[in-house]
């Protein structure tokens, strides 16, 4: 795959770029939000890891893409292959979750792609400190604004007031399985 837009530390932004690739056009796309309850959920494999160490991310944004029986994962901040097949970055990234406590247990919410792509709003104030400074300098892209009411805060409502279904890590791996 040649083109890709990349900003570390904007994996939402990533990934909304990621959908609109020609070279997926023919895949089914869904988007993962990942979060966990207490907004802080241990990933393995990412590239800002020390060491073996997982990273405790408040969330994280993946693409998954599924083409007749192959299930595959594009996580640009992560070290396992890019895309990835998605049972084994799931098992890796996610290998904690039976010894973790129940609010740091990753859940899911799984946004059709052109959904994302027509929904998804990207203010990036949750990406300045309380004066208003970059904690992380912005992608050189134009901000997101499809004005669809799909942005970070709603994504990490776990509470179940909007309409996207929250999945656990078990029934996202049964529906790729």
């Amino acid at each position: 795959m040649k083109n890709l837009k990349y900003k570390a530390n904007y994996c939402e932004e990533n990934i909304w770029q990621l959908c609109q690739h020609p070279d997926l056009s023919d895949a089914v796309r869904r988007v993962l939000f990942v979060s966990s309850l207490s907004r802080n959920s241990p990933l393995h494999f990412q590239k800002s890891a020390q060491g073996d160490a997982p990273v405790w991310w408040d969330y994280h944004v993946i693409l998954l893409t599924s083409d007749a029986d192959t299930h595959l994962i594009y996580d640009f901040d992560s070290t396992l292959p890019f895309p990835a097949d998605a049972q084994k970055y799931l098992s890796d990234t996610f290998q904690e979750v039976p010894m973790m406590k129940p609010e740091d247990q990753p859940l899911f919410k799984m946004i059709d792609g052109q959904e994302y792509v027509n929904g998804f709003d990207s203010d990036r104030s949750h990406m300045r400190d309380a004066n208003g400074n970059w904690i992380f300098e912005p992608p050189t892209w134009p901000m997101i604004e499809a004005n669809g009411g799909m942005s970070v805060a709603s994504l990490m409502d776990l509470s179940g007031a909007n309409s996207q279904r929250i999945y656990t890590l078990e029934e996202v791996l049964r529906l790729i399985d």
